[in-house]
């Protein structure tokens, strides 16, 4: 975050040295810092669980998967693409919401989804699924969809 400039004090915004942090000099928040705040809310309390995951081999270098568990059954997974526009199976996984991190809103994905697009954002999953399954990743090709 930026620190509070006096009045007149402002950087120049026109200074790319000056944009780094969550914040612009005017103190709107960058895409960035809502990502941060919903993954704040959302995995608080929850434990992350690696041994629950498994990346296909060929997404192993290309996509980043990150699962926690909350209370009651409710898993997140946090994931996104180093290498561009991937499209994923994550299995079984069914009834997820996917999470628009700008504003922190949950969409309901089709009951019987489990293809994604992800790229370089991050997609932001939940779901419920009180049976604690393992989870695997795998990369779709459009032959496969």
């Amino acid at each position: 975050m930026f620190d509070k400039f006096p009045e007149g004090k402002a950087p120049n915004p026109f200074n790319s040295e000056l944009f780094f942090g969550l914040a612009y000099p005017d103190y709107s928040l960058k895409s960035g810092a809502m990502a941060y705040g919903l993954t704040a809310r959302k995995i608080a309390g929850a434990h992350y669980q690696p041994d629950f995951l498994e990346v296909s081999p060929a997404l192993s270098k290309s996509v980043e998967a990150f699962l926690f568990q909350g209370k009651a059954g409710s898993w997140r997974l946090i994931l996104w693409s180093r290498q561009g526009e991937v499209q994923v199976r994550i299995s079984p996984l069914t009834g997820c919401f996917q999470y628009e991190i700008s504003i922190g809103e949950p969409v309901l994905i089709l009951e019987k989804a489990d293809v994604y697009f992800i790229n370089e954002n991050p997609t932001f999953l939940e779901w419920q699924d009180p049976v604690q399954n393992s989870y695997y990743i795998e990369q779709v090709r459009i032959s496969d969809g």
